[in-house]
């Protein structure tokens, strides 16, 4: 069992990556296509910007095992990732999100995507 500590300190490095890539795909948006005034555009800017936290978090648990929050705390999953996983664990973990972390303490993640992680100082 990982503890608390570790998953939020994962999630803390994790977010900051996030936070950056979606400031410089929000950027290039803005310098492409200008500022989003009409619904249509920004739900297509949010659309774009989710899909692309999906491939990042996707890609780095499919093809890499760990993302790079979860290499520096030594966190690693139980059994390999498939997409299909990965996207239960995403899907979750945005649901944990807006639900202003709760889900983050009771494990929502791993109690309802399937996915286990693992402390092992060696990853």
């Amino acid at each position: 069992m990982v503890s608390l500590f570790r998953r939020l300190s994962a999630l803390f490095y994790d977010a900051l990556i996030s936070i950056a890539l979606l400031l410089a795909v929000t950027a290039l948006w803005v310098s492409l296509f200008g500022t989003p005034h009409a619904w249509y555009s920004l739900f297509v800017l949010r659309l774009a910007l989710f899909v692309i936290l999906f491939t990042f978090f996707g890609y780095c648990w499919v093809t890499l095992g760990q993302t790079i929050g979860m290499r520096a705390w030594h966190l690693s999953f139980e059994t390999p990732m498939t997409w299909s996983s990965a996207s239960k664990r995403f899907m979750w973990a945005t649901f944990c999100w807006f639900s202003f972390g709760v889900g983050y303490f009771f494990n929502w993640i791993e109690k309802y995507s399937k996915t286990r992680l693992l402390y092992s100082r060696t990853s």
